[in-house]
């Protein structure tokens, strides 16, 4: 069960046990937001946790604007009008920062199941889309521009689809939200992923893709028949040396004093300098043509 809890506030946060939740600043709403006086409604079931948004009130989860219907998870950042909550779940949050003494670091990762086997390490907050500003990007038609979410909460890890227009696949079945297990299938748009755990000591980061959500700017498209293109994290960068820029110079087959260059074998190639030569005896002869012509 979870709680919600506005930010704003020094009250303690709500257990969402009824079924239905009328949010707005309505006096006989049941949670108050700085919203419309109708702005949203929760709705609790056995589907999970779901928000609508009412009367074209400004709801967003984790940024994203909520034009229907979306589903709700712990971690999630609920905004309706000026208003900021935030979704809890109170068995997760003792866990969220415990580690077994003695017990190595863990990372949870993605593994493409194709003959490359690239892996995708997942943060906190792993986004699939075929936005260029997602974790991880495919390029493909039934992609949707965010597609779905995987969210890591300590030891857990739970998926949500943002909506997407085709889907996400677990273990072959089309799946609104869920909570992951290590060894789980995931497929979006037809690419297949299987998800695995790794210690971090044992990590080889040759074979694997670390992709913060920071790093946008490196994130490569793909297109629907190339598979997709890890970026590393931490890879090195080759800087050239600085110096000064030369103009491109065309190729001559003269030197710099304006001699003919000589062939490959040694030989002089013909070229400009016999034809001067020559047009500088027949300018000559011409000269002394007319100087004896005045003379007689």
């Amino acid at each position: 069960m979870l709680k919600i809890k506005d930010q704003s506030s020094s009250k303690a946060a709500l257990w969402l046990a009824k079924n239905c939740y009328n949010i707005g600043s309505d006096a006989a709403a049941d949670i108050y937001a700085d919203a419309e006086a109708n702005a949203a409604t929760i709705v609790v079931n056995k589907n999970g946790v779901f928000v609508r948004a009412l009367d074209e009130a400004t709801v967003q989860v984790d940024g994203r604007e909520v034009s229907a219907e979306q589903a709700l998870i712990a971690g999630n950042q609920l905004r309706i009008g000026n208003t900021v909550f935030l979704l809890i779940d109170p068995s997760q949050a003792e866990s969220d920062d415990t580690v077994q003494a003695g017990a190595p670091p863990r990372m949870y990762q993605l593994v493409q199941l194709d003959q490359a086997k690239q892996r995708f390490t997942l943060n906190r907050r792993f986004v699939v889309g075929r936005a260029v500003d997602c974790d991880l990007l495919i390029s493909h038609p039934k992609m949707s521009r965010y597609h779905a979410e995987i969210i890591v909460k300590g030891e857990r890890l739970f998926l949500r689809d943002l909506n997407s227009a085709n889907g996400s696949i677990v273990n072959g079945e089309k799946t609104i939200k869920c909570e992951l297990h290590v060894g789980d299938k995931l497929e979006f748009a037809g690419r297949a992923f299987r998800l695995e755990q790794q210690d971090i000591e044992s990590l080889d980061l040759d074979k694997t893709c670390l992709r913060p959500a920071l790093l946008s700017s490196a994130i490569t498209a793909t297109s629907v028949n190339e598979p997709v293109k890890p970026v590393l994290q931490n890879q090195p960068k080759h800087v050239p040396a600085a110096g000064p820029a030369s103009e491109p110079r065309a190729i001559s087959n003269t030197d710099a004093y304006g001699q003919q260059a000589p062939s490959e074998n040694g030989a002089a190639v013909p070229g400009k300098k016999s034809s001067r030569l020559l047009l500088s005896f027949i300018c000559t002869a011409l000269v002394l043509l007319v100087i004896i012509g005045l003379w007689l």
